[in-house]
């Protein structure tokens, strides 16, 4: 069955750089396409870019990025050391 979806599997989600694999290489909530805010006190929030974010991420254990990550991608606000993060609300990709 030449063409078939079958035949040629669609990595593309595994090629994202900011993609995270859990220790058992089973991926973790991917939140790379949305801009990410921070904020003190959740008022005034300022970006964060993709970059700081994934440094910050780095630090943490699997765990903890599994639920910072589940928990902002669910809508909430995780908190991390003194700020807040959420998605921009104003993003067309927010769910």
């Amino acid at each position: 069955m030449s063409g078939s979806i079958l035949e040629q599997p669609d990595n593309s989600i595994m090629n994202n750089e900011f993609m995270r694999e859990d220790s058992h290489h089973i991926p973790m909530q991917d939140v790379s396409e949305f801009p990410i805010q921070r904020s003190p006190d959740c008022q005034d929030w300022e970006d964060v870019s993709q970059e700081k974010l994934d440094a910050m991420l780095t630090a943490l254990s699997d765990e903890r990025v599994k639920v910072f990550l589940g928990v902002l991608r669910g809508g909430s606000f995780p908190r991390h050391q003194d700020y807040y993060y959420r998605i921009c609300p104003h993003n067309k990709n927010y769910t």
